[in-house]
């Protein structure tokens, strides 16, 4: 049985770093292992593409460098970075596509506020079906843009009975057993 990890989220910082006691060969070995897809990482198929598919059967010091230098818990841990690196930018290009939404709208505002006020019958710059369509892609465009953010404004409404009560609610009727619906 393997000694448990020595790794904690506060210890592991750069894990999958070569560290100071390990080989240049171990090293190299580990980057292997950490380079193959998580599904796939094991210690036989990092052994192959150590030896490039030369030698079949995983020698047992292969193995011991493996279990010394923990290199499942530092390739969990490197794939928790990448994770979180791919999370951060993705973060940072929703918030990015955000506030171009929000510039769109403020623009299509802005030139429909401008084309309302210029608005004297013959002399317009648009027709008025032209000033909808402006008005309707502005509200297109805004509406996308809180849905995709989560941004919806929202109501919120409260029942209540006589004096802050419960409401009853009472349904009379005959009910119809006849079968036809």
């Amino acid at each position: 049985m393997a000694a448990p990890s020595k790794l904690t989220p506060d210890t592991q910082g750069d894990a999958w770093e070569q560290r100071a006691d390990e080989s240049a060969k171990a090293y190299a070995a580990f980057c292997k292992y950490r380079a193959l897809p998580a599904a796939e990482r094991s210690i036989d198929a990092a052994w192959k593409k150590y030896k490039e598919g030369t030698e079949s059967i995983t020698p047992g010091y292969f193995r011991a460098w493996a279990a010394k230098n923990e290199w499942v818990a530092r390739a969990r841990a490197y794939d928790a970075y990448l994770e979180e690196q791919v999370r951060v930018r993705f973060e940072a290009d929703r918030l990015k596509q955000r506030e171009q939404r929000q510039n769109v709208v403020r623009a299509l505002v802005g030139q429909l506020a401008r084309t309302m006020q210029a608005y004297s019958g013959k002399d317009a710059v648009l027709a008025p079906s032209e000033i909808n369509a402006l008005a309707a892609a502005a509200a297109k465009v805004l509406n996308e843009s809180r849905a995709e953010f989560n941004d919806l404004p929202t109501q919120r409404s409260e029942l209540s009975g006589a004096g802050g009560g419960a409401v009853t609610i009472r349904i009379e009727g005959v009910i119809d057993d006849a079968g036809d619906g």
